[in-house]
């Protein structure tokens, strides 16, 4: 068969275009690798100082337990302010989301979409529940 200089060209441009695409593919994919891994440290990092601010926070909460009724009064704005921050951080799961879903954390940065959320669960646990009890 024979084929054209110009059919040669139009091959040869549409080539190199190809090889330029899986070129810029190769790219893509390499800044995205390095994007998830930068993800990933971060994730590892959130999760350490998340761990760490709940148990701060646990040990505010008893330590003001054990204060008399007066300390607590006194200190009662720092307690609001740590369940304001203990509200962005991951909770544990309820036995029933553990049974049916799994174990997974969700942390909603926004506290509309908390509320949100919380009304969905407990509108599946009410469901359920009307389930268990038939």
């Amino acid at each position: 068969a024979v084929v054209s200089t110009q059919s040669t060209g139009t091959l040869n441009k549409l080539i190199r275009a190809m090889a330029q695409e899986d070129k810029s593919l190769d790219e893509l994919y390499d800044e995205t690798l390095e994007s998830y891994r930068e993800f990933r440290q971060h994730v590892d990092e959130y999760m350490t100082h998340a761990t760490r601010c709940k148990d701060l926070i646990k040990r505010f909460d008893e330590s003001f337990a054990a204060l008399s009724e007066d300390e607590k009064v006194l200190q009662e704005e720092k307690r609001t302010q740590t369940r304001e921050m203990a509200s962005f951080l991951p909770k544990d799961n309820s036995l029933i989301l553990k049974l049916f879903v799994g174990d997974f954390n969700v942390v909603l940065p926004r506290k509309g979409d908390k509320i949100k959320y919380k009304r969905q669960y407990e509108i599946f646990n009410s469901t359920l529940s009307g389930f268990t009890v038939i």
